[in-house]
């Protein structure tokens, strides 16, 4: 972990903010925060950022639940029928 929060910092020394992304371009404009200084990353900011993850990944969970409890109601079949898989033949419609 030490070695990945070394490689992000090393990265960011050598960026101006307006490199790094559109948020620090922003927040680095004199007008706006003349002061501002990006904060060196910490393996904190590691953990932290992996849980925002994990929460975002879990986003059918609420689905998952409802299956469980309507599987003791219902056949497998019937919820296939009212959670139907996508289409794996739908064309991209994003790219």
């Amino acid at each position: 972990l030490q070695a990945y929060v070394d490689g992000v910092n090393a990265y960011i020394k050598d960026k101006e903010a307006t490199e790094l992304s559109l948020e620090y371009a922003i927040l680095g404009l004199p007008i706006l925060s003349p002061d501002y200084v990006i904060e060196e990353w910490t393996p904190v900011n590691s953990l932290t950022w992996g849980k925002a993850m994990a929460w975002d990944l879990r986003g059918n969970l609420g689905e998952e639940l409802e299956r469980a409890v309507l599987l003791k109601t219902f056949t497998p079949e019937q919820l296939q029928q009212l959670f139907p898989e996508y289409p794996q033949d739908h064309p991209v419609i994003v790219n």
